[in-house]
């Protein structure tokens, strides 16, 4: 997918702070693209408790997928938290031009070729899909979960390489737009030496970080890390496994991939 080839001028990144979840787990769900059938299933298959488990979602949560509605939807569940990804931005693109407020917009083009055809079948938008689009306009850019060795971030692109806790907890990290549309880490996690599979895969200065947006695996089907990312998104829009990371509050982590069916 090419860049915006008009830059927009934004504020600076959103950063939402979220406690550890002394209760349960966290689920950390990779890019879900309307499919919210295949993580209902996920989360059956892994117990999921609504009271005391929690899904944190790397963004991308419409386009492609069967249901992207639904999935926004799930922006209105208190146990559901989501960072801005690049196709929300782009959702968000589409409906500034449909609403014509504001003129022309040229996410719109790009969020019709990149899978938001979906969004003029339903438009104009009932009131249940309205307030998840308003909703989705307040989304962050950036999770911090937890603090000390726990700590986590959730982030749609991944940072920039070399970014640390230090300048994330200083609001440093730029133009927030290459938060959602930056593919320079997930390249670099697509380039890394395949067999190496007990390199170093931690970067001093930043605790685990998950992103998503650029499609990529091991040789098993498996998120890529390095540089102290995990890139959950291993392409179920391209009909692959949907990637959750399992974390409990000590900070230890299982990854669990759901197969899509049909």
């Amino acid at each position: 997918m090419p860049v915006l080839t008009r830059r927009r001028t934004l504020h600076k990144a959103r950063i939402q702070h979220l406690p550890t979840n002394e209760h349960g787990r966290d689920l950390i769900v990779g890019d879900l693209h309307g499919h919210l059938e295949t993580l209902t299933r996920a989360l059956d298959a892994l117990g999921f408790e609504p009271e005391r488990d929690r899904v944190l979602s790397v963004g991308d949560l419409v386009d492609r997928g069967p249901d992207s509605a639904g999935c926004l939807a799930l922006l209105r569940e208190p146990w559901f938290h989501a960072v801005m990804g690049n196709h929300e931005d782009l959702l968000l693109g589409s409906v500034r031009e449909l609403r014509a407020t504001h003129g022309s917009d040229p996410r719109f083009a790009m969020h019709q070729n990149n899978g938001g055809e979906w969004l003029l079948r339903v438009w104009p938008p009932d009131t249940a899909l309205a307030q998840a689009i308003e909703r989705t306009r307040l989304l962050p850019h950036v999770l911090v979960v937890g603090a000390g060795p726990a700590r986590y971030h959730v982030v749609h692109a991944g940072f920039a390489i070399g970014t640390t806790n230090s300048a994330i907890d200083q609001g440093e990290l730029g133009d927030p737009e290459g938060l959602m549309w930056r593919r320079s880490l997930g390249q670099a996690l697509r380039e890394m030496d395949p067999a190496d599979d007990h390199g170093p895969r931690d970067a001093a200065g930043l605790s685990t970080t998950y992103c998503g947006h650029t499609i990529g695996s091991d040789r098993h089907g498996r998120p890529l890390r390095g540089h102290g990312h995990v890139n959950l998104e291993t392409g179920v829009a391209q009909g692959n496994r949907l990637s959750i990371a399992v974390r409990d509050r000590a900070g230890r982590e299982v990854i669990h991939q759901q197969a899509v069916q049909g």
